[in-house]
């Protein structure tokens, strides 16, 4: 298992499935990973994103096929602010959670969307960021995804008014919170964050 503290940031990229598309073995998944990682020439992560859902038996099943050992995976439970260092420091991230490509997008990490499922959510934030060619049907389409991914082909002209978007939510959120309960520990927290941010603005 990886921890979440040792990795390199902009050395590895991230993956993420919450199931198995079952036209493809579970050998293809580590191949595909393996294709990946040696493309880029970084550590091949596994990182659950959902709890809740299946991500984290999906990615052991993974790993325990990967004969070679090549692949790690981050297993303890970590926090949302942690993973979301994880994918912030990210190099790619890879992977079916909206969340997942959200933070990678806000953070600028080039992201790959993988949607058999053709919903509406995921479509809907490609579309709105113009990135509708960053999302993959199949793990078969990945490799070919991942080349209009390089370096400067991606369009983040959307980028600073989704981040602006993002810190009026939850300036909102925590205002009210703040009216319900003013020494709320959220409160607290997000006032010392506020604070910092404005110091290193």
């Amino acid at each position: 298992s990886a921890s979440y503290e040792n990795l390199r940031s902009g050395e590895y990229v991230l993956f993420q499935f919450n199931g198995m598309d079952p036209s493809y073995s579970i050998e293809a998944y580590v191949e595909m990973i393996h294709h990946i990682s040696e493309t880029l020439k970084m550590q091949a992560i596994l990182l659950p994103i959902g709890y809740v859902h299946e991500d984290l038996n999906c990615l052991k099943l993974i790993q325990e096929n990967d004969t070679e050992h090549r692949i790690q995976l981050i297993e303890e439970k970590i926090s949302v602010l942690q993973m979301t260092a994880v994918l912030a420091n990210a190099g790619y991230f890879i992977g079916t959670s909206l969340h997942g490509n959200l933070i990678s997008y806000l953070y600028n990490v080039p992201s790959i969307a993988i949607d058999r499922w053709h919903l509406t959510k995921i479509h809907g934030l490609f579309q709105w960021i113009g990135r509708e060619g960053a999302i993959a049907t199949n793990i078969s389409e990945i490799p070919e995804k991942l080349t209009e991914l390089m370096p400067g082909s991606m369009d983040n002209s959307r980028l600073s008014e989704l981040q602006e978007l993002v810190k009026t939510h939850f300036d909102l959120l925590f205002e009210e919170l703040e009216k319900e309960n003013p020494n709320h520990f959220a409160v607290r927290q997000y006032k010392k964050y506020k604070l910092a941010a404005g110091k290193t603005a």
